[in-house]
């Protein structure tokens, strides 16, 4: 990927955003109650994660070579980086075990509830306030990696005297 001296930090929203979004569709896909039928390589939801992390890692690194008026504010956004990509780890680790718990639906709507209301924080740069994220019976670092999301969202938006970035 090819960009401009400003143009790396310009999509930083945006693709924080689109990750968090696939990541909420990889979850539900994953602890659904067809959650069995899943082929980890065959998986959309999956490849779609891991090319979002994977753009947005890039992007964040040539972010950090531009030639910057707040350094800090684009280093605040550190700890939301690794979360997203912690996260990805997760989810990627859980489908390895065909025998996943299958979350009901109202658990489900929470965690997408969860999910988006991280994504537009950081797609509109708005203030950020933690969810409840129901428990996902073995798959503990996902439920607190979940958390860790939403607390580095909130401390972004605090490090720099913004509601988010």
């Amino acid at each position: 990927m090819i960009l401009g001296s400003r143009s790396a930090s310009s999509l930083l929203n945006h693709l924080i955003a689109k990750t968090i979004r696939s990541q909420g569709q990889l979850l539900l896909m994953a602890f659904s109650e067809k959650n069995n039928d899943l082929a980890i390589d065959e998986s959309s939801e999956r490849n779609k994660m891991q090319t979002n992390i994977v753009n947005l890692l890039m992007v964040y690194n040539a972010s950090l070579g531009e030639i910057f008026k707040n350094k800090a504010r684009l280093e605040s956004l550190w700890p939301v980086i690794f979360s997203i990509e912690q996260l990805g780890y997760y989810l990627n680790a859980s489908l390895k075990l065909s025998e996943r718990p299958v979350l009901s639906q109202r658990e489900l709507a929470q965690v997408l509830y969860v999910f988006e209301t991280m994504a537009i924080a950081a797609d509109k740069s708005r203030p950020l306030t933690n969810k409840e994220v129901p428990e996902i019976e073995g798959y503990s670092k996902i439920r607190q990696e979940i958390l860790d999301l939403q607390e580095a969202l909130q401390f972004c938006g605090e490090a720099t005297g913004q509601s988010i970035y």
